[in-house]
């Protein structure tokens, strides 16, 4: 499993050729990032409350096994992905002069987000058979067409503001 965590990185040309039209013009990009890093931990969210379905992908149901260890922990019932909620609530964003990031540092992120092979573990002084399981991705950090519109949105609105900012002084 990766160590390193998972972003999401603005790095299409027609936002960023957008960007740059109007960096010339507007002296301080930050605050308008600020706000595409809030564009971008709104999607986040949103997919955890709807489970992926906003991105038409709906995440796949609980194992057998898991739903039995849920309900040996009290917590027979909930959303998917969100037993404590550290996963969700652990995203951050970094936002400087040219770019905006939001990711989170929680190592298991990486392996919901994109599925793949996990190593099972033996409960400590307990005997069992290891082996590997396969978890299946439940996407929440993608760079959708959805969001591209969402964060083209807010860029083109903030711009706008600042030049109706600049139209009234």
């Amino acid at each position: 499993m990766p160590k390193e965590p998972i972003e999401i990185k603005i790095d299409e040309g027609e936002v960023l050729n957008y960007l740059e039209e109007y960096a010339s013009k507007v002296k301080n990009l930050k605050p308008i990032l600020r706000q595409v890093s809030h564009v971008m931990l709104e999607d986040i969210d949103e997919n955890f409350e709807t489970e992926g379905a906003n991105q038409g992908q709906k995440w796949q149901d609980w194992s057998d096994n898991w739903r039995e260890r849920r309900k040996k922990l009290g917590r027979g019932s909930g959303r998917i992905m969100q037993l404590e909620g550290e996963l969700r609530e652990s995203f951050t964003r970094k936002v400087d002069a040219d770019s905006a990031v939001v990711g989170t540092n929680k190592e298991y992120a990486a392996i919901h987000n994109f599925g793949g092979d996990v190593k099972k573990r033996r409960a400590k002084g307990k005997r069992g058979r290891t082996g590997t399981f396969k978890m299946p991705q439940r996407r929440f950090v993608a760079w959708t067409d959805s969001l591209k519109v969402k964060v083209t949105t807010e860029i083109v609105y903030e711009l706008k503001k600042l030049d109706y900012k600049k139209g009234i002084k």
